[in-house]
């Protein structure tokens, strides 16, 4: 069943992400922080952080093989790819922060601090890595997993015929 009150937002991060789901659910999931407080038929995006957190892994140093890059450098490519911070500026970047379903309030504080230094940071220093050492919202960088796993459990899925459990 699609949650029909959160059509308008799956829309505008539809079109954010330049991705349509097909199964529509996967998308609210992912959008949907480990913390809150749920109805148990309510899936949160635990699941599919975990696996894109292994999906990353993997998929990272593939991209930068690709490119016939130095060992040193695929490692710390590697690294910066599956960084917290940079996942969370990920989110922040393209405003998908806005667009998270039923967060509590101490992750709304934590986001709010996390996009107050992030814009802080921004301002300062325009180029280069201006997001580290900026505060971590952990909420941010597991819903960016999380999306890119609806993602391709979507694509993977939706192409097979597979119905995700």
């Amino acid at each position: 069943m699609t949650h029909r009150n959160l059509q308008p937002t799956i829309a505008q991060v539809e079109d954010v992400i330049g991705y349509r789901f097909q199964n529509k659910n996967l998308l609210a999931q992912a959008l949907r922080p480990e913390d809150t407080r749920r109805r148990y038929w309510e899936a949160t995006n635990d699941r599919l952080e975990y696996l894109g957190d292994a999906v990353l892994e993997t998929c990272a140093p593939l991209f930068w093989i690709k490119n016939n890059i130095d060992l040193n450098t695929l490692s710390q490519c590697t690294a910066a790819s599956v960084c917290n911070l940079a996942l969370q500026t990920v989110m922040l970047e393209f405003g998908l922060d806005a667009y998270l379903i039923g967060a509590t309030d101490d992750q709304l504080e934590d986001i709010a601090q996390a996009r107050e230094e992030h814009e802080l940071a921004r301002e300062n220093n325009p180029t280069g890595e201006f997001w580290k050492g900026i505060h971590l919202s952990k909420t941010l960088a597991d819903a960016m997993e999380a999306l890119l796993e609806a993602m391709l459990m979507d694509s993977i899925c939706g192409f097979y015929g597979i119905r995700p459990v």
